[in-house]
């Protein structure tokens, strides 16, 4: 008698706001996946836009590709971490892989991932390599992590996540088990969802792994919520606000906690720079804050250096 296999069910779930012009792209390549027990969830944090009549025509046309699909609505715009949160307490899925709505999967993200945890019992969340697209042309890329980018064991997690956001969220895949131990995503920082989320994942002791295979796309283009409607503009104030908070109630005491003084510098100078530029007018032409923007390139660049050449000599 032949063993029975079980395939986990999977929930996928797609993060809209304002999507519309890249959404079918998206869609069309959940579609694409090789594994076929998945559950689409596609959540809109109140679109002003016609992303919730593309993803209603949409499902219409395709939901028959899946266990089951979901289209949440939102009555109020409410952020990034409320939007996702909402995604998750409609997923039945055993795992959840989450994207952006103007982002792509790789055809086998989905069957790459539960092979990867199912090989490794141990494992509640990881990331993967990620390709950085720019100006929509997959052809222009970059790829991440690059060696030194990517610290492994929980204890070196839990210091280079004071020094960087080292994981694209784009590319990580969990269970249901550790959303609900974590309590979801923290809507005290509607704009950031990313780092306090993994902040919190690396402080209860889960270890990020890193499948060495690409699974998403990352699109990096002028619609993204990390920038503001007005080009001129530096950086989206609403994300740059709620950075503020978190770094002072999280990341700059626990860098003091733990004697990382130089780090405390690095990333208070940081802060410090961005807060110069608001004062300034917010501006991102040349002619404007050029100081300010080449002391704000040295310090990443510095950053960078620093982690890059410890988590390299280390291994």
């Amino acid at each position: 008698m032949s063993e029975l296999i079980i395939i986990p069910l999977v929930s996928v779930v797609v993060i809209t706001y304002n999507s519309s012009n890249y959404l079918l792209d998206t869609l069309e390549s959940v579609k694409a996946q090789t594994y076929k027990n998945i559950e689409l969830i596609i959540t809109d944090d109140h679109s002003s836009d016609d992303t919730i009549a593309v993803s209603e025509k949409w499902l219409i046309a395709n939901g028959s590709y899946f266990y089951s699909t979901k289209l949440v609505k939102a009555e109020k715009n409410t952020g990034i971490s409320g939007n996702c949160n909402r995604g998750f307490k409609a997923a039945s899925g055993e795992y959840l892989k989450i994207i952006a709505g103007d982002d792509l999967l790789t055809d086998n993200c989905v069957s790459d991932y539960v092979a990867f945890f199912l090989a490794n019992k141990n494992i509640s969340i990881a990331a993967s390599k990620t390709k950085i697209f720019f100006n929509n042309d997959l052809n222009n890329f970059s790829i991440w992590p690059q060696p030194g980018q990517f610290p492994t064991g929980i204890e070196k997690q839990k210091k280079e996540i004071l020094k960087a956001n080292f994981i694209y969220n784009v590319s990580i895949f969990f269970t249901k088990d550790l959303i609900n131990k974590m309590g979801f995503f923290d809507e005290t920082y509607p704009m950031i969802e990313d780092y306090p989320f993994n902040f919190k994942v690396i402080a209860n002791n889960y270890e990020f792994f890193l499948l060495d295979k690409i699974t998403v796309n990352y699109r990096v283009n002028h619609d993204s919520v990390s920038r503001p409607a007005n080009q001129k503009k530096f950086i989206n104030e609403k994300l740059y606000l709620n950075t503020i908070s978190f770094f002072e109630n999280v990341i700059f005491p626990e860098l003091l906690k733990n004697k990382m003084l130089l780090w405390y510098s690095l990333r208070f100078s940081k802060i410090w720079l961005n807060k110069r530029i608001f004062e300034n007018g917010n501006s991102s032409e040349k002619s404007k804050n050029y100081f300010t923007h080449k002391f704000l390139f040295l310090n990443k660049f510095l950053s960078n250096k620093l982690r890059v050449s410890n988590n390299k000599s280390t291994k």
